[in-house]
């Protein structure tokens, strides 16, 4: 990969934009794929975990120490569900 493609080859996962939204962009600093409305989602004072998983075809991002919970996910660049709770 020649380092201009990963502006665009790749896909990004930015957690709580001014604390109150996060995304997964296609390419860095690209369109939004997703976005996620939430509040405080970080916290200075309390560790919270978080979780990305992704395949050729799809990535999920959710909150909580499991896999597959509190998710939103890309697949096939379709936004699939509205779970970050």
């Amino acid at each position: 990969m020649v380092a201009g493609q990963i502006l665009t080859a790749t896909h990004e996962v930015v957690l709580g934009i001014n604390n109150a939204y996060s995304v997964i962009n296609e390419g860095v600093y690209g369109k939004h794929l997703v976005r996620e409305d939430h509040a405080e989602i970080l916290s200075c004072s309390e560790y919270r975990e978080f979780w990305i998983e992704w395949d050729p075809l799809s990535i999920a991002v959710g909150k909580g120490g499991n896999i597959g919970q509190s998710e939103y996910r890309t697949n096939n660049n379709q936004y699939i569900s509205n779970q970050w709770l």
